[in-house]
């Protein structure tokens, strides 16, 4: 059962001003009967209900998609990080133990307030976010995903958006508790201040000795030092080039036309014989073998040429990590750099003969933060660190001997690089 968050809003008003947190109470169920353990279709397994409605496994795996696309989006706007709002979905369940199935119960609150987001709406907040078609594009290329998808995630998270801006709209707030406000925010020392431009007096000034140029120096050195900077190194496996000397065969591309013939169509409007006038929706059609064959062709050959560079990489990676697990650490729990590390220019031409593929090694020169956002590929990848994805220019800046080495109990909770350590996993 979930309260209504205009009701809770409300009902709690006297306690909130400017801030507010949203509690939504579900009744978890306990399986009416183990059938449902060993149904043939897990994801229609019921594992919740709200507003009468039975939640499904396939629900909370939906919405895990349409945070992961905000996320995406996110991560792809980090060049207009400054003038562009994200959709920080997180913000709405941050106090929430299970932030996915909780962002699923409002967006329901959000449906059944009658809340309903149009497509020309997405393509403003888009534009309004500076999010350009070219960016969503990437983005639809990076997940695999169609438009449509983007389209609801995007739908969802403005739909809760207003929803939240409603109920904070229908907070009443009493004279007496604005004015404790105001006075609690308005108080002020005041003071007479004469601005002074100090460059007008810099003549009337000797030059520093050089005794008090390095007596300054040595006292505020934390003020004359270059912000932290990366190099990345990388193997990377162009798909387009090892999809190139692949060969599927017809019988091949046979096989796999008739066990996925609802991949292979085209939409068109159908004809018909009535005089009056009627509504056609467009239908699709199934392609026939030899016109499907070049689509089928394609498909294999690039879904072969991936299993063929993860494969490679992550033979690869085995060897780098390899010298890490050697790694000394020191009493506080901290890996030091081992005798040894991989070199991965090498490791890319030894893989390239192994597996028969071409695979390039790159070093990128000193990066700031914003430079690794841009990293085509690495900058939007991730890997995930207590629920939520850390994207990979955030943890590379996350370097121990760098920064003041955290306590163990954070280190267990955090991801943290030492000082030439490989990033862990394969970032995706």
């Amino acid at each position: 059962m979930a309260m209504s968050i205009t009701k809770f809003f409300r009902k709690y008003n006297k306690h909130l001003l400017a801030v507010f947190t949203v509690f939504l109470m579900i009744v978890f169920l306990i399986p009416s009967a183990i059938r449902q353990f060993f149904s043939p279709k897990p994801t229609k397994r019921v594992i919740a209900q709200a507003y009468n409605e039975d939640i499904h496994v396939y629900d909370k795996i939906q919405t895990e998609l349409e945070t992961q696309i905000l996320n995406f989006l996110n991560s792809a706007m980090a060049d207009n990080a400054r003038r562009a709002r994200p959709f920080n979905w997180i913000m709405f369940v941050s106090r929430s133990q299970n932030p996915i199935l909780d962002y699923y119960l409002l967006i329901l609150e959000a449906k059944h307030s009658g809340i309903v987001i149009s497509n020309q709406r997405v393509d403003l907040e888009l534009a309004n976010r500076k999010i350009s078609p070219e960016l969503v594009n990437r983005v639809l290329d990076s997940m695999n995903i169609p438009l449509k998808v983007l389209y609801k995630a995007v739908k969802d998270y403005l739909s809760v958006e207003e929803m939240l801006s409603l109920a904070a709209s229908a907070i009443k707030v009493s004279e007496p508790e604005l004015k404790h406000l105001f006075v609690q925010t308005h108080q002020r020392i005041k003071v007479n201040i004469v601005p002074v431009c100090a460059k007008k007096f810099v003549k009337q000034v000797s030059a520093p000795s050089e005794k008090e140029l390095v007596s300054y120096f040595a006292t505020h050195q934390e003020r004359f030092r270059f912000p932290d900077r990366i190099a990345v190194e990388y193997i990377e496996a162009d798909l387009d080039n090892i999809a190139k000397g692949i060969k599927i065969s017809r019988i091949r591309a046979r096989q796999y036309w008739q066990e996925h013939k609802s991949q292979f169509t085209i939409t068109t409007m159908p004809t018909t014989q009535s005089t009056k006038p009627a509504k056609l929706k467009p239908i699709k059609i199934q392609l026939p073998f030899e016109k499907a064959l070049p689509m089928v062709i394609q498909k294999l050959k690039y879904a072969r040429a991936r299993k063929k560079a993860l494969t490679a990489l992550a033979d690869a990676r085995r060897v780098a990590e390899s010298y890490w697990r050697k790694a000394p650490i020191d009493k506080n729990g901290i890996k030091h750099r081992p005798n040894q590390i991989a070199d991965y220019k090498k490791l890319a031409q030894e893989f390239s003969q192994k597996y028969g593929i071409k695979l390039t090694y790159h070093k990128t020169k000193l990066l700031s933060m914003e430079d690794a956002y841009k990293l085509k590929g690495i900058g939007s990848a991730f890997i995930i660190e207590r629920h939520r994805p850390l994207y990979f220019p955030q943890y590379a800046f996350r370097v121990i001997p760098l920064i003041t080495p955290p306590p163990p109990k954070m280190r267990s909770q955090f991801l943290f690089l030492s000082l030439w350590q490989d990033s862990a996993g394969l970032l995706r």
